[in-house]
């Protein structure tokens, strides 16, 4: 398993996830991917998607929130989702300089 940066090739493959399993409507995940306030992310097994979120920052509070977290459901109950989490929380670490959960 591998989590990597995602890139414009990735936005047919998660748009294809999000509309089979997740139905968000409206997420311009082209923004997402390229915008300089938020990072997108996907977990791949075999070089194959199997898993994707990210980070979008909000610059009027200086906070960061988290952009879905989604893992093909026969890929669940195994610990992927901790593990993004987890990924998640060691950037957002480094980006704010600390990281309070309430």
């Amino acid at each position: 398993m591998k989590i990597r940066k995602a890139g414009l090739n990735d936005v047919g493959k998660i748009s294809e996830l999000n509309k089979e399993y997740f139905h968000e409507e409206g997420r311009n995940w082209n923004e997402l991917i390229i915008s300089k306030n938020s990072e997108m992310f996907v977990l791949e097994n075999k070089k194959e998607i199997i898993g994707f979120t990210g980070l979008k920052n909000s610059d009027w509070n200086n906070t960061l929130h988290i952009v879905d977290i989604f893992v093909y459901p026969e890929h669940r109950k195994k610990g992927l989702g901790t593990i993004m989490i987890k990924y998640l929380l060691k950037l957002m670490k480094e980006k704010l300089k600390g990281l309070f959960i309430i």
